[in-house]
């Protein structure tokens, strides 16, 4: 028996290689209520929501663990929308699935695909997606879009929705993209911001509430960006300096800047925080990290987003419970994702949906704390021996981590002992 059990192992050893720990910059995006990652052999692993395909695996049922995006190989970055997914190749084209009901994955059609179909064969540099629209940065340095465009968001001086990419006219030397709710923003060779959509809340920082830009329009007050992401109403600017500067909607603290409520026109400096290497952010949170690998979070809590261990929102920077060793972030519409120097994906948030990808989804299934997902960023390492195990031993992921029957063993020792018994 105990040479069965051997066997099984190495047989788990072979399909889930073991690695050593290495430090990596690991891209992982959060859509609305979905979560994708890049394996370090270039495949695409996606979780959570899929009624519109946007997991990319041909189906459209949800998945609260990581199940691989078909077709994809030798991916160099990923973003999610609400309900779509894009990714760039490492030949600079790109692929898109999901939700195409406004035409998010430019090719010219408005039919749901749930497997990657190709928007681009332009030489692309970088990609972003907002909540149903899509932009790509050329490497000319130029900008394009397609899908929703009601509030401008498009940026291509109309409101009417485009199933194929468009030039925004005029626009050249951007160096990084990224897309909100309806907004979009870029940072442009001088390192000054740029805006343009809807203005629902001060988001496009030009001292104005309300309306809409349909095209880009600088924003005051910030230079010297590095990296720029968006939130939901809000906008999140990295200077060179390693602070950050927040405008835009502060419903729930996510200005960070020691206030509740209202909202900021202009840009303001975030608290007590510096040093900071990479920002993201949520519908109404926000999220950085620090040099010290360090995650820290400020803004909405009532899922336990800011992953403090509580679901009290804060006006200020508060730590990430816990974690440490952290070289990427990502942030979702209510649950963020995080990547260790030792490929672990942690999560924390929501989960209803599974977007956490720990195997729990449903009620009750939200996580004031970061949590591990069931994959490993390296193909291999602790996590997927023991998923595996518990898989092959018709067990549910929770179960990996939990005592089924009361006799002391839990998670690869229960699998281990089921196997044991009934093979």
């Amino acid at each position: 028996m105990k040479m069965k059990i051997t066997l099984f192992l190495g047989i788990i050893a072979l399909f889930f290689p073991i690695h050593t720990i290495k430090a990596v910059n690991v891209p992982i995006t959060g859509g609305d209520e979905h979560t994708l990652a890049i394996r370090d052999d270039g495949t695409v692993w996606a979780w959570g929501t899929n009624d519109s395909g946007q997991l990319g695996n041909g189906k459209t049922e949800d998945s609260n663990r990581p199940v691989q995006v078909f077709g994809l190989k030798n991916v160099t970055a990923i973003k999610g929308g609400a309900s779509h997914s894009i990714a760039l190749g490492s030949d600079a084209s790109v692929w898109g699935w999901g939700d195409n009901s406004y035409g998010q994955l430019g090719d010219d059609e408005v039919e749901n695909s749930t497997k990657p179909i190709q928007v681009s064969d332009f030489y692309i540099t970088a990609i972003a997606a907002g909540l149903y629209h899509t932009v790509l940065l050329k490497a000319d340095k130029t900008v394009w879009s397609c899908g929703s465009n009601m509030f401008g968001q498009l940026g291509i001086g109309t409101t009417e929705d485009s199933a194929e990419l468009i030039q925004i006219s005029g626009f050249k030397n951007i160096t990084a993209i990224a897309s909100g709710g309806n907004h979009t923003a870029a940072i442009d060779s001088s390192g000054l911001v740029w805006t343009w959509g809807s203005n629902s809340n001060g988001q496009l920082g030009n001292g104005k509430l309300g309306g809409i830009s349909k095209s880009p329009q600088e924003v005051s007050g910030v230079n010297s960006v590095i990296a720029i992401a968006c939130g939901g109403y809000h906008m999140i600017a990295l200077r060179g300096d390693g602070k950050v500067w927040t405008w835009g909607s502060n419903s729930n603290g996510q200005l960070g800047n020691g206030e509740t409520g209202g909202y900021s026109l202009e840009p303001v400096e975030v608290s007590g925080i510096g040093n900071v290497v990479a920002v993201a952010g949520g519908r109404k949170y926000t999220m950085a990290l620090r040099n010290d690998k360090t995650v820290w979070a400020w803004g909405a809590n009532s899922q336990g987003q800011l992953g403090d261990g509580t679901t009290d929102e804060n006006g200020v920077p508060v730590q990430v419970a816990s974690l440490d060793n952290v070289t990427a972030i990502a942030g979702g519409a209510l649950h963020k994702i995080a990547v260790r120097n030792d490929g672990t994906i942690v999560g924390w948030g929501a989960n209803y949906n599974g977007q956490l990808g720990n195997g729990l989804s449903g009620e009750g299934s939200d996580s004031s704390e970061p949590v591990e997902a069931a994959i490993n960023m390296f193909g291999g390492g602790l996590s997927d021996v023991i998923f595996a195990l518990t898989a092959a031993a018709g067990m549910t992921p929770d179960m990996a981590v939990s005592d089924i029957n009361g006799d002391g063993r839990v998670g690869i020792a229960e699998a281990v002992h089921f196997l044991r018994v009934t093979k």
